[in-house]
């Protein structure tokens, strides 16, 4: 699906398909608008039944055919086409400067089939394995002692956390409240603030200016030593973390500058050699960011399970035929019943390769086939190197 802006502030359709109830066709809206780049949309939808979904952020993809346009894309992970009648389509542009504009677009989904029939409810059974499954894993869990408990603050930056054996650990303390000991860069993510508004007006955010002194956009750093994730793999006996195993997130925007509260905008980031990490976007709002490498908290060394029963003693190898050479084996394996042993027994003895080998008749993908076990010759010792030597006998010793 296809939406053009236009200028007096009002939004169409203009791609030639119709749409229909329960179609697939439609996975992708496109917006073509006479924005810059650094503008955000977001877009949501208001389905002929009256529920919403939406906000989104749209992605830019590049400037169109006209340099005065450019392209956004939102690609659908719903359907919106499960009922008809009209479907509002609304989107929202917010310039670098916070001004937004709101367009409005509806179209008409035709009445057809639905796509999916209504599910089926679920055996009531299914509910008693649940529980019963439940029941067992909570049993079997209570047998665990270095299984945490309970977890509870004993600070403003800092918590404890108790085992099922009533163990309680050292204090774990939170980066950027306080000080304490920075022993959060054990734990599997860093969580931090960044707060709305420009540092000079308290916030977090740097202005960027391009070289004709326009404002082009707004960064903040997030050093490697706050979000400790670069650090991780050296305390736990591991290889170092490297930049590429950095994995970063943003939760939903709470507000500008003035605390309202905005959707659709997509920070960008960037990382370098040493984890630290660059923030970039077009209003300086406040979010709240999330750093972690993918490796888990390494645990405790876990209890040492009951020695197990002692197995059965193994049977003695038995022969069932011996063959003077591989090739008279292999010609009388039609004769032979599964399972049958057999040993090459040759008159060369230890000089040829096959003698004291043990095969065992087995039947692979529907064929009878000969499978080597085991090699019961010894190694050939080295041939001793003895020279005759003349020796005198005394008279009448012959």
């Amino acid at each position: 699906m296809v939406i053009f802006l236009n200028l007096d502030g009002s939004a169409e359709k203009v791609s030639p398909q119709r749409l229909f109830q329960g179609s697939n066709n439609v996975t992708n809206v496109d917006v073509i608008a006479p924005f810059s780049s650094l503008t955000a949309l977001n877009i949501g939808f208001i389905r002929p039944d009256g529920t919403v979904r939406g906000y989104f952020p749209m992605e830019y993809v590049t400037q169109s055919v006209n340099p005065k346009a450019a392209v956004w894309t939102f690609k659908l992970p719903f359907a919106v086409l499960n009922e008809m009648g009209e479907l509002s389509i609304a989107i929202n542009a917010v310039t670098v400067k916070g001004n937004t504009t709101s367009y409005l677009c509806v179209v008409t989904v035709e009445e057809s089939v639905l796509p999916y029939p209504q599910p089926e409810p679920p055996d009531p059974d299914a509910y008693d394995y649940i529980t019963l499954y439940l029941q067992r894993l909570e049993a079997r869990t209570a047998e665990i002692p270095a299984l945490v408990k309970d977890v509870y603050a004993t600070g403003t930056n800092e918590f404890k956390y108790k085992t099922q054996s009533g163990i309680e650990s050292a204090p774990v303390y939170l980066p950027g409240v306080g000080g304490g000991t920075v022993a959060y860069r054990k734990m599997a993510a860093y969580k931090g603030d960044i707060l709305a508004g420009t540092t000079v007006a308290g916030g977090s955010w740097s202005e960027v200016f391009g070289s004709q002194g326009t404002l082009i956009y707004y960064s903040v750093v997030i050093p490697a030593y706050v979000h400790g994730q670069m650090e991780y793999g050296a305390d736990n006996g591991e290889s170092p973390v490297l930049p590429d195993e950095l994995s970063i997130d943003f939760d939903l925007l709470r507000g500008d500058m003035n605390g309202n509260y905005l959707e659709g905008f997509a920070p960008e980031w960037a990382k370098d050699a040493d984890g630290d990490i660059t923030v970039r976007c077009n209003a300086p709002l406040a979010l709240a960011i999330r750093v972690w490498n993918g490796r888990g908290i390494k645990g405790d060394q876990g209890i040492q399970g009951e020695q197990g029963d002692k197995g059965d003693p193994g049977n003695a190898l038995k022969v069932d035929k011996f063959y003077t050479s591989v090739a008279d084996m292999e010609a009388d394996l039609p004769n032979v019943d599964i399972d049958t042993t057999a040993m090459i027994q040759t008159d060369a003895g230890v000089e040829d390769e096959d003698n004291a080998k043990i095969y065992e008749c087995q039947i692979f993908d529907g064929v009878k086939r000969w499978v080597f076990i085991s090699d019961l010759s010894g190694a050939t010792g080295a041939t001793p190197d003895i020279q005759a030597q003349a020796v005198g006998l005394p008279p009448g010793s012959a």
